[in-house]
């Protein structure tokens, strides 16, 4: 998943109405889970 520069703003100066669309545990099409997170100056993880 990957944010629009929009959406990546909004939830960095905390405007954004609904963080958990993007952030905390969604289901995987295949089954299981993923948990998405927001560390600020962190390397990405894959």
């Amino acid at each position: 998943m990957r944010l629009s520069p929009a959406e990546l703003t909004a939830l960095v100066d905390a405007k954004e109405t609904s963080p958990h669309r993007f952030l905390g545990l969604h289901p995987l099409v295949g089954g299981g889970l993923v948990a998405r997170s927001l560390f600020l100056g962190r390397a990405p993880v894959n």
